[in-house]
């Protein structure tokens, strides 16, 4: 499931959760996720407060011991600044001009510990950025024995400015591959309004 929402403070949100295993019990853990963090981020919690929330219920609620992750980006529109927080997400893609970063993370998904265990990577984005987030399906579909590197450079093949159809482009590249997992592409660029600002 994924999510990309305007909140109320000026902040875009972004959203991917992959619920453990396949089928509609991981598809209804990763949709609640899913809203329970964006109505509680709307409602003003602060990430890691809303995390840890959504992260006991999990727990509480799953007899089977199911995990998910979570691959958040919250983007400020008045200064560009993304934090991106990843808890057992697949890399995530920043596509610069002319040149693209991967921001990675050994944390764990959400639902195996008490505590939350989540890594937050800041980042200030430019005029023309774009940040493609990516399931596990996707990196798993790509062939070669560094996939995150063969996905950095089909990220870069591409001309494409629009999000949509960007992650159009991206995800008929990996379809030609070997896809053996759920594929979910999520994709946000940003634009300046004005000289000097965001």
């Amino acid at each position: 499931n994924f999510g990309f929402t305007q909140l109320n403070c000026g902040q875009t949100l972004m959203t991917i959760s992959d619920g453990m295993g396949h089928g509609q019990k991981a598809y209804t853990e990763s949709e609640t996720i899913i809203e329970l963090l964006e109505q509680m981020l709307e409602s003003g919690f602060r990430e890691e407060v809303a995390l840890k929330l959504v992260n006991l219920m999990l727990m509480v609620n799953s007899d089977a011991g199911n995990t998910a992750t979570v691959d958040m980006g919250v983007i400020d529109q008045y200064t560009g600044i993304c934090d991106f927080i990843k808890m057992g997400a697949a890399p995530t893609f920043i596509r610069h001009n002319g040149w693209v970063e991967m921001l990675k993370s050994t944390s764990l998904p959400m639902g195996v510990l008490e505590s939350v265990d989540y890594e937050r990577i800041t980042k200030k984005l430019s005029d023309g950025d774009m940040v493609i987030m990516v399931s596990d399906g996707v990196v798993e579909a790509v062939q070669g024995e560094n996939k995150e590197a063969v996905l950095c450079e089909m990220i870069q093949q591409i001309d494409e400015v629009n999000p949509k159809e960007f992650a159009a482009c991206l995800m008929h590249m990996v379809e030609q591959e070997t896809a053996e997992d759920d594929m979910t592409i999520l994709t946000g660029a940003v634009w300046s309004n004005m000289p000097g600002d965001f």
